[in-house]
């Protein structure tokens, strides 16, 4: 089951202060949040609960910085490639099915 956690979450399971995780964040060590709102005047965000379970499995395997960086941008495009088949399959099923006609 996917799972957003809140910033407070985050911070706790990753033992980081408020600043530290916008450092790691900023340094590309942590996978930068989702807005959870369409509204663009809303700044809600949350992280997906796998991506920080798979960063704090990386700091507890002891990875190297390119490592753990390396890691966040896989991530990353595993985030925007299941965004993009998830959009793609609702407008497959919001398409109506053309059929070609016998002649």
């Amino acid at each position: 089951m996917l799972q957003l956690i809140r910033r407070p979450e985050l911070v706790s399971r990753l033992g980081l202060t408020d600043s530290a995780l916008d450092r790691a964040i900023r340094d590309g060590f942590v996978p930068p949040p989702v807005k959870l709102s369409p509204d663009p005047t809303r700044r809600a965000v949350g992280w997906p609960a796998h991506e920080a379970d798979e960063v704090i499995a990386a700091r507890i395997a002891g990875l190297d910085p390119e490592a753990t960086r390396g890691l966040v941008a896989d991530l990353l495009e595993r985030r925007i490639n299941a965004a993009i088949t998830t959009v793609q399959a609702h407008e497959s099923l919001r398409s109506p099915v053309v059929r070609e006609s016998a002649p």
